[in-house]
This record gives structure tokens, sequence and C-alpha cells, in this order.
């Protein structure tokens, strides 16, 4: 008689497996909600194009708009896990560490393009309300939706931006106000991207790069060096 040595072997296997399918069934219905729209997105199209049935998709999502969520717990960490290390690695001023961030953000729209519209350029399906005994209308709000954080890299840029202000290299009022300048501009450049490409037929890497230059020289106005 074979002994246990206390190791659960095959429950570790099943954890495996349902990760695996859980990953697969992000990936399809990313691709469906980005080519389909929320809307005209359908859980039976998600189930034939993953290979499973509804009630297997059922099994980790209660719904469409709680599968979007899902989606998106899984790509703002990959944004914000990227934004962490760059900020944990970085040696070197605090102008240089937000160009640093901004190309990395500029890079992602480029090379995590699907990710990029789904956390920043589309909307997600809408709600569903569940009637209480009292007649009353309550928005559910799924799993998901509950656990997304979509401003944890916003909040971190913010960190740094104040301690580059308290430690004198940049010359600014207010330092929230300052962050979602950086902000706009980046996403800015992010978002009209396309129209760029459409109106010049340049790659989008030249139109990034002069972007990142002019950050350069906006930052270049707030140094405390350059100030008086």
């Amino acid at each position: 008689m074979i002994k246990s040595d206390g190791r659960s072997k095959p429950r570790a296997r099943s954890k495996e497996e349902k990760s695996k399918k859980f990953k697969k069934i992000l990936e399809a219905g990313r691709n469906l909600f980005l080519n389909n729209g929320s809307r005209a997105f359908k859980i039976r199209k998600l189930a034939k194009r993953a290979g499973m049935t509804e009630g297997n998709i059922y099994a980790y999502v209660t719904n469409k708009r709680d599968l979007w969520y899902a989606i998106l717990l899984e790509d703002y960490k990959v944004f914000d896990d990227k934004i962490e290390h760059i900020i944990d690695s970085h040696e070197g001023d605090f102008s240089s560490l937000i160009i640093k961030l901004a190309e990395f953000y500029l890079q992602f729209y480029r090379e995590e393009n699907e990710r990029f519209t789904m956390m920043f350029l589309k909307e997600p399906p809408p709600p569903k309300y569940i009637k209480t005994k009292d007649g009353k209308e309550n928005r559910f709000i799924g799993e998901y939706e509950k656990k997304l954080n979509t401003v944890r890299s916003l909040i971190n840029l913010k960190k740094v931006v104040k301690e580059a202000a308290d430690s004198g290299e940049l010359n600014i009022k207010d330092h929230e106000e300052f962050t979602y300048l950086l902000w706009a501009y980046v996403h800015g450049v992010a978002y009209t991207s396309p129209d760029y490409i459409k109106n010049t037929g340049y790659p989008i890497i030249k139109y990034h790069q002069h972007a990142i230059e002019r950050l350069r020289d906006l930052l270049k106005l707030y140094t405390s060096k350059n100030t008086s």
C-alpha cells in the first residue's frame, strides 16, 4: 500500500488546469469584445470560441460584464506591475523617471494594443439591476468589478511627482495638478496615434518619439535650474 506524503498533487494540477482555462476564456473574451463590441457580445459565442460549454464559462464569470472586468483585472495588473517595476528599479533624477514612465505608456499602447484598448478606449457592457423586495433596483456589482483598481498607476505617478517637487527638482505649485497634466498629455498622444498614422503615413514610433522629446522640453521648464 502506498502511503500519502500529505501533498495534494492532483488538487494542484486541477488548480493549474482551471487557471489555464480561465486564461483561455479571458483571451477569447478580449478578442470577441474588441471585434464585436460589448453590446453584441454573446456568451455562447465565447463558449464556441474557447471550445467550452456555456456552463463552463458561467463557472468562472456570472455574466459578460463580469467577464469584462475579469479581463481588465488581468490587463491592469500587467500594466501596473510594470509601472511599479520601473519606479522601484530606477536610479537617477525624477525627470528621467517620468520620461521612462511616459515611454513605457506609449510602448504599452504599441505592443499591448488590445489590452490598452480594453482598458482605456472601450465602454463596458451595461450594468445589471436587481429588484429588491421593496421594489427598488440595485445595481449588481460582480466579483471582478469590486476588485478592480484603475488608479494604481496614477497614484504611483502622483507619488513620483510629489517627491520630485519635495526634493526641489521640479518647481511646481500643485503636484496633483501637474500629475494630471502629464497623464493627460501622454494619454492624448496615445489616443491620437491612429489619426497621426492616417494623416501622415509615418510610423507610429516617430510620433511617439517626437512626443517624448516635447515632454522633455516641458519638464525642463519646471526644473529648478531653469526657473528663477
